[in-house]
């Protein structure tokens, strides 16, 4: 609720602290006093539009505080969290600074905030209705959730499984977009990586197979010279035509050294050294032979190495550098195929999900609307008996449902309608204010007194459900008197038991039954008007009510009559306390 409030160079404020309390807070005082300035100021801190004619005269900026508490586990509290401001001890400050240049400074708990942000906030703690623009009631899209208030617990858990499964049924077409916006590139993406897994797998490459190619290229593309030297190798070792080769000049040469190293021992090492060298080319000799053998001149076999090499460079230009960096993009390849793959069962398990989320959503949906039907019967008969209390006999009251069709909607009743966050369903408040007349929007049709009452009206109803603490009415008894006037006093106490309730009023019998009542007057001091505000005492306050009574001549009679407003209400108060007890 609210529990302060500060204004600063505010019109006729210069410095005004007010201090509120639970209950019904009643203000009162002459046309001109300023009642609706302190509504005016607060509305600034709730992000209301703002001038900067509202800055007193000769002052360089108004600013206005407001102070409020809320119970733990408010929707207010998960709000804040969402724009990362603590709450402290379930508590909050809302300020608003306006200069003369016409900038703004908004603030909550000290965290500097936009405007915007300041509006979503108040939202949560402060309704006002009376004689002002921010009426909620004008704005039709807030009817459906007045509507909802009434169901109850069970009710709104039903409104918020449908505000999820259309979030997710919302979710589940955008992935589905996604994807069908993606399918073509998909679809040639793999048809590309096919091809080239396709193609590198054809070549049935092997790794270090290039160095191998390239070898046998260098070889056979010189074989006949190749064989020539290998065999006039061989010649020179073994011999040939009749001419000795080294090995037998070897075999001779140890033959000779062996014999002379028997004379000087120090020839041995030469004649080891040249053994070493005869066995060396008994060796080679034989593995010439086989080389020579075995060797097989293919002109054929040059032209496939070759081929092969061609077919391994083009798959380079394109995949590699090597014969492995080209079997790695192949693995690379396979495995993005796959992905692709499973990107298309995915597609159809999207497409899956969201049949059946568009199905359960359409169900839940229907169900929601045939629960508001039945609670708008309800509204419209409850609402109407509120409104002719209230001095609005005769006044009917409608909720009227609407849709919206949509080809690529959801089934619901042979139609086909486009759901939303609430369901089907578009909700807006009717009414007829006489007799006789059409029932028509509340914007087009409801004076400011009037709205108020339905707005009333409609709280009466609400009072045990409604999360906004705070409610404003602003001269909601405008054009009544006798039994309405009395009646509308009622209701406000009785709403007052389950909210703040701030209420400026010309009527005595409202006026007695608040449970903290503010005097509103004006002040001439060196030349300067001032609003002034005092909170009233218990004979202080029979005066002002009896003014409210009688105007300037208030007489003993008069107050006689002030004081038995008093009694009648606190005996009203203590009835609708003991009726709330239960």
């Amino acid at each position: 609720m609210l529990e302060a409030l500060t204004i600063y160079n505010f019109a006729l404020i210069d410095n005004l602290a007010l201090e509120f309390s639970a209950g019904l807070n009643i203000l009162t005082g002459e046309t001109g006093a300023g009642k609706s300035i302190i509504i005016d100021a607060l509305g600034m801190t709730l992000g209301e539009r703002a001038s900067a004619e509202y800055i007193r005269a000769g002052a360089g900026s108004a600013r206005v505080e407001a102070c409020f508490s809320f119970p733990p586990g408010h929707p207010v509290a998960g709000a804040l969290a969402d724009q990362g401001i603590a709450a402290q001890d379930n508590s909050l400050v809302l300020a608003r600074e306006l200069n003369t240049s016409g900038r703004n400074v908004c603030r909550i708990n000290g965290h500097l905030v936009t405007t915007t942000q300041l509006k979503e906030i108040a939202a949560f703690l402060v309704d006002i209705h009376g004689q002002h623009q921010h009426q909620s009631l004008l704005n039709p899209g807030t009817h459906l959730s007045f509507l909802d208030a009434l169901g109850g617990t069970e009710h709104l858990a039903l409104v918020a499984e449908v505000r999820q499964l259309y979030q997710r049924f919302l979710n589940l077409k955008a992935a589905l977009k996604k994807y069908a916006a993606s399918e073509q590139e998909r679809a040639r993406r793999q048809e590309v990586l096919s091809f080239q897994v396709k193609e590198i797998d054809a070549a049935k490459l092997r790794s270090g197979e290039l160095e191998e190619l390239k070898d046998e290229q260098r070889i056979l593309a010189q074989q006949e010279k190749l064989v020539t030297l290998v065999q006039a190798a061989y010649g020179l070792l073994y011999g040939a035509q009749d001419e000795a080769g080294a090995l037998a000049a070897l075999s001779r040469a140890q033959a000779l050294l062996q014999e002379a190293a028997a004379i000087d021992k120090r020839l041995a090492s030469l004649e080891t050294a040249v053994a070493g060298a005869r066995y060396g080319i008994e060796e080679a000799i034989p593995e010439l032979r086989h080389y020579q053998e075995n060797f097989s001149l293919d002109p054929g076999r040059l032209e496939a190495v070759e081929d092969r090499l061609h077919l391994i460079g083009d798959l380079a230009r394109k995949y590699g550098a090597t014969v492995e960096e080209i079997l790695a993009y192949r693995e690379q390849a396979a495995c993005e195929l796959e992905e692709l793959a499973r990107a298309r069962e995915d597609g159809a398990g999207i497409k899956e999900e969201l049949s059946a989320t568009a199905g359960c959503l359409a169900e839940r949906a229907a169900a929601l609307s045939r629960a508001r039907r039945e609670l708008a019967a309800a509204l419209e008969t409850e609402l109407t008996a509120e409104l002719a209390d209230l001095g609005m006999a005769g006044a009917c009251f409608k909720v009227a449902f609407s849709y919206e069709e949509d080809p690529c909607g959801l089934p619901w009743q042979g139609k086909t309608l486009r759901p939303g966050p609430d369901g089907f369903d578009r909700v807006e408040f009717l009414l007829a204010a006489n007799p006789g007349e059409p029932p028509r929007p509340l914007a087009r049709i409801a004076s400011g007194g009037e709205l108020s009452r339905v707005m009333l009206a409609i709280k009466t109803i609400l009072a045990a459900y409604d999360s906004v603490p705070t409610l404003i009415f602003d001269e909601v008894d405008a054009g009544i008197g006798g039994r309405a006037a009395q009646a509308v006093a009622a209701k406000l106490a009785e709403v007052s038991r389950y909210h703040q309730v701030i209420c400026i009023t010309h009527l005595p019998q409202i006026a007695a039954l608040g449970d903290v009542h503010f005097q509103i007057s004006k002040a001439v001091r060196a030349g300067k008007t001032f609003t002034e505000v005092a909170q009233l005492t218990p004979a202080p306050r029979i005066e002002e009510l009896g003014r409210m009574l009688a105007g300037a001549k208030v007489t003993a009679a008069v107050r006689q009559h002030a004081a038995e407003l008093l009694a009648a209400a606190a005996q009203l108060k203590k009835t609708l306390d003991l009726k709330r007890s239960k």
